[in-house]
């Protein structure tokens, strides 16, 4: 079977420019979004979710993401259910939005159910600077598989 245009395309392009890519301006991104994602798109992956299955999925593998597009929350139960030692500690930094808000009562919930939590830690304001994207409080939570 003949490779479909657009990779033909993608070689071609790649080939007529090897120098510019080679000359350590042409970051990650760029080859993400220059190759990368035509090239998978052209062999048929939904690379933008247009179908729409990233959302089905994390709404039924995530269920502390509570039925909204919560990456952190999806994160944090995801973090969590890969320690099933029988002794660990876990600790993790997060807003303290986290503690407050509704949208978390599932996944604080789960913590409280599943696991202790040993010690958290109030932080200072913007201890971490722009790192965490101007979240003005932040929390560090020490959690043990019970």
């Amino acid at each position: 079977m003949p490779a479909p245009q657009t990779v033909l395309t993608l070689i071609e392009n790649f080939e007529r420019n090897l120098d510019a890519y080679r000359s350590g301006k042409y970051n990650e991104t760029q080859v993400r979004r220059d190759f990368i994602d035509p090239l998978f798109k052209a062999l048929g992956w939904d690379m933008d979710n247009s179908a729409g299955y990233a959302k089905a999925y994390l709404f039924k593998n995530y269920p502390c993401a509570n039925n909204r597009i919560n990456l952190f929350a999806a994160f944090i139960e995801r973090t969590l259910g890969v320690c099933k030692q029988n002794r660990f500690a876990h600790s993790m930094i997060v807003p303290t939005t986290l503690l407050t808000q509704d949208s978390y009562r599932a996944l604080r919930k789960m913590v409280v159910d599943h696991y202790q939590i040993s010690n958290v830690v109030r932080l200072p304001n913007e201890s971490f600077g722009a790192a965490l994207y101007g979240l003005a409080d932040e929390e560090t939570a020490l959690v043990e598989k019970s």
